[in-house]
């Protein structure tokens, strides 16, 4: 799942990105979701603050890029 605006590429970008490597993107924070993708525009408090309760992990715009290799 993905929050805020991204600097270098669009949210349908980042959605193509992720189903072409095999991942689904979730509307909505729960127990199924794996990472929390927070864009540096303002990302909404609220989906951080739920993720954060049932412990799913958070990263940034940037350690998304480092961990797809672009």
């Amino acid at each position: 799942m993905f929050t805020g605006g991204f600097e270098k590429i669009s949210r349908s970008e980042a959605k193509s990105l992720v189903e072409d490597s095999g991942g689904k993107v979730l509307g909505n924070i729960s127990s199924k979701l794996n990472i929390l993708v927070t864009g540096n525009s303002k990302p909404t408090k609220s989906k951080i603050g739920k993720a954060k309760e049932i412990g799913v992990k958070i990263i940034s715009e940037a350690d998304w890029y480092k961990l797809l290799n672009i």
